[in-house]
């Protein structure tokens, strides 16, 4: 049972934190609330991310306060994390034209580190591991490994790779967050 009282974190977590305020960013401004109008637009399909709204508490605030509150936690973000770590937090979090930013720099982050393929492939690869699932068919690891002339098996070793290299900074990312998130009464871990 969450504490609603008005001195409790906002959210249950620092990775729900930055979720939900990178969501919010793709959000047109509305009177609504702004989690429910996120919900509405994954269910019609506006944006890629679902947000699980459990244990998030904005109180009484109004959808203006709860968009500035995000603003804010992106501007923490930013000012934090540098170089790998905000790219690979961009590129799992943002949306549209900043979450492809990121990625082309995640590639160029960890393609050194993806040994067996070729370049290319690594670079398909790291696409794949942030790309919506809507796109998970056109860089199946089949696909790749046709495309790029290496087995399936290759393929499916670097992608494991890969997302143990993503997985381990996005780890590191969020942790060097959790500390401010949860001294500013954002995050309650």
């Amino acid at each position: 049972m969450s504490d609603d009282s008005p001195d409790s974190p906002i959210f249950k977590s620092t990775y729900q934190a930055v979720q939900v305020a990178y969501l919010m960013a793709a959000a047109p401004p509305t009177v609504k609330s702004m989690l429910r109008t996120c919900q509405e637009m994954y269910a019609e399909g506006q944006i890629e991310k679902s947000v699980n709204t459990s244990g998030i508490n904005f109180g009484d605030s109004d959808s203006l306060e709860q968009r500035a509150e995000c603003a804010n936690i992106r501007k923490i973000v930013e000012r934090t994390l540098s170089g790998a770590e905000l790219d690979v937090v961009l590129a799992r979090f943002a949306v549209d034209y900043e979450q492809t930013k990121a990625v082309v720099r995640m590639q160029g982050h960890i393609k050194a580190s993806i040994t067996g393929v070729a370049n290319k492939a690594a670079d398909d690869i790291v696409m794949r591991i942030f790309c919506a699932p809507r796109h998970r068919d056109r860089l199946s690891l089949h696909n790749i490994a046709r495309s790029h002339g290496v087995s399936y098996r290759t393929a499916k070793t670097a992608f494991r790779s890969a997302k143990d290299i993503v997985f381990s900074m996005e780890q590191q990312a969020l942790s060097r967050l959790s500390p401010i998130f949860i001294q500013g009464g954002i995050a309650e871990s």
